[in-house]
């Protein structure tokens, strides 16, 4: 082989890897698209979800004012309370949609990074902030209603608490839920 034939034959095993490695990097692009539509799925699922609470807790309210005589101004406060958790929960997940996944990687972990710091805020500041002053009022609201006194007013509210228990915990699965997928996204990034 002279040298011409030899340059010949390696320009065309070079091309040959160039377009090899330009179908990896879009298999690549391509899988880390799926991973990361996949997971901004399972975010928004948790926000519907969120939604769904909270527009169940604003239509039954009004009805248990009726039923069981709660105060107008503990069913305004819940419904307020619940229309502030509806708004915050917009407002942190606005930017997580279907077209994140064809954002640059700088975008994408800048958006993920702010969602997770925002629910971890959430979560050891505000909900308590919000949930401990409504739950003793409706507490004492419910336990008043029926005119007991002493022990038996702690008594009554046992199921309110046992009600507490099951919220935190559907709450405290979901928050993990939505933090888990950020993890994994920001994960799958630094890969």
């Amino acid at each position: 082989m002279t040298e011409n034939q030899e340059l010949e034959e390696m320009r065309h095993q070079i091309a040959i890897l160039h377009k090899k490695l330009d179908a990896q990097e879009i298999v690549n692009s391509r899988l880390m698209k799926n991973v990361l539509t996949h997971r901004i799925d399972i975010i928004n699922r948790q926000t519907i979800g969120s939604y769904a609470s909270a527009l169940f807790t604003i239509i039954i309210f009004p009805i248990l004012h009726y039923t069981q005589g709660f105060s107008w101004p503990l069913v305004f406060a819940t419904i307020l309370m619940m229309l502030v958790c509806i708004f915050a929960t917009w407002y942190y997940h606005r930017p997580i949609n279907a077209q994140l996944a064809a954002q640059d990687m700088v975008t994408v972990v800048k958006t993920i990074t702010t969602l997770k710091r925002r629910y971890h805020f959430w979560c050891r500041y505000v909900a308590p902030a919000l949930v401990t002053p409504w739950l003793l009022w409706f507490m004492w609201e419910h336990s008043t209603h029926f005119g007991l006194e002493g022990w038996n007013r702690l008594y009554c509210c046992i199921p309110i608490l046992v009600g507490c228990v099951l919220g935190m915990i559907v709450g405290l699965y979901m928050h993990r839920k939505v933090v888990k997928a950020c993890n994994e996204i920001l994960a799958q990034l630094e890969e």
